[in-house]
């Protein structure tokens, strides 16, 4: 599988990058640039109006992940940290709502409305600090007036980041509610 390096590893993950790369926008964030793009993140009222924060923070975790493949290859990976580093501080800018203490899924419609899913992002991939980890512990993970996810595929990265937060007894509950009640019912 490792063929020497990044690039000629039949240059599968850099062509990816590059393709994800003409989604940018002016302001250096993905952005859907046809009618026929469809930004899905997961069923849920995620407020998509233009580039969504979500995205923006798998994008910075794809950065990271080519720096990493480059490192384990004995190669120079410094430009794809530089443009995670210069893409988190855009996020952090742009999306972070101190008010809220979240995340915010987009900026361009003025609602500010948080979900769960770019913070569960920005915790699972360790782009925030300290503050902003406790921050969306207990100002969004822990808090009912934010929707809850519904779906069994993003509810796995939920329980994924409040066991990194150190949350065993909500994970159990989750368990024992969302999928004991699914067993209950037949599934």
């Amino acid at each position: 599988i490792m063929a020497g390096s990044v690039m000629t590893y039949g240059g599968i993950s850099e062509k990816l990058m590059d393709f994800c790369e003409t989604q940018l926008n002016a302001d250096g964030f993905v952005e859907t640039t046809s009618p026929y793009d469809w930004t899905f993140i997961d069923w849920a009222d995620i407020d998509k109006e233009g580039p969504v924060c979500a995205e923006q923070i798998l994008m910075v975790a794809a950065y990271k992940t080519l720096s990493h493949m480059a490192s384990s290859l004995e190669e120079d990976g410094a430009s794809y940290d530089k443009k995670a580093d210069a893409l988190l501080e855009r996020i952090n800018e742009v999306y972070w709502d101190e008010a809220q203490g979240a995340f915010i899924d987009s900026s361009r419609s003025g609602k500010r409305n948080v979900t769960r899913h770019a913070n569960i992002f920005a915790v699972m991939y360790d782009l925030v600090t300290p503050e902003q980890r406790e921050s969306i512990l207990t100002r969004v993970l822990k808090n009912d007036n934010v929707p809850k996810i519904t779906t069994p595929y993003f509810m796995g990265y939920e329980l994924d980041v409040l066991g990194k937060l150190g949350e065993i007894q909500q994970i159990e509950q989750v368990l024992s509610d969302y999928w004991g009640g699914m067993l209950q019912v037949g599934a």
